[in-house]
């Protein structure tokens, strides 16, 4: 999506005994991370951009909110890197399927194999992917987290520098004019995204129209980690009441 990486977050939290994920390399082109937990039936959450988010100790940050809450979860981070690879697959919802079906999961189904509901989270372009996945015409799963979506998208289009990318439809905006849907999207932004907030209240308004169970929380911030984490959390909270993960 738009603009560069983001800067990281401080942490200062000691991890909890077994937090660390197993890296494998060879998931097709990439690598992914895996923190399985100790139900084997457990819901199974995908994160997209995972080398920002291993880096970031997410899987740390999980294990955490699963001893807060008592509540199983599997956490996959998929790689996206490197950049030309990213800006490639995200933001085509077809080639995020395949990935997810033929090569994510028979890669890691000795370490999550039997899992319960599948579980989509993505920034930026992989907000889009996730939003694509869940309200797309070929579903990959029924509930995500859409964090700072890139809801401007359109290869035919091109997006003007830092965040002023148009509040014009992309092309998943588009499509989801006339049709029904189902699933279920936790969407987020921050405040200080720009054109993006308007998006992303286009989006929640034509895929509310269209049939999702869809909600739009702002947050204070831009284009960043600083509260991504942050509603991310908030994200597995709202869907684990609502019994979704």
């Amino acid at each position: 999506g738009p603009g560069g990486p983001p800067e990281p977050v401080c942490r200062e939290l000691a991890p909890l005994p077994g937090a660390g994920p197993a890296a494998r390399d060879g998931v097709g082109p990439r690598r992914v991370w895996v923190l399985p937990d100790a139900d084997p039936s457990a819901p199974l959450l995908l994160v997209l951009d995972g080398e920002q988010w291993a880096g970031q100790g997410l899987p740390a940050t999980v294990a955490r909110w699963r001893h807060r809450t008592g509540h199983p979860l599997h956490l996959v981070l998929i790689g996206t890197r490197p950049t030309p690879l990213r800006t490639a697959e995200l933001p085509d919802p077809a080639r995020v399927r395949r990935i997810v079906r033929e090569q994510v999961l028979p890669g890691i189904d000795d370490l999550v194999g039997g899992h319960g509901r599948l579980v989509l989270a993505g920034q930026s372009f992989g907000g889009l992917a996730t939003a694509g996945a869940v309200a797309g015409s070929d579903p990959l799963t029924d509930v995500g987290i859409v964090q700072s979506g890139s809801f401007w998208q359109d290869p035919d289009r091109p997006r003007r520098p830092g965040f002023g990318t148009g509040t014009d439809p992309g092309v998943l905006l588009r499509s989801l004019v006339g049709v029904r849907r189902g699933g279920r999207l936790v969407v987020q932004v921050g405040v200080e995204e720009g054109d993006m907030v308007p998006l992303a209240e286009e989006f929640l308004r034509r895929a509310t129209a269209a049939g999702v169970d869809a909600t739009l929380a702002y947050y204070p911030g831009g284009h960043d980690f600083l509260w991504w984490e942050t509603g991310l959390l908030d994200g597995l909270d709202q869907l684990a009441a609502e019994g979704r993960c």
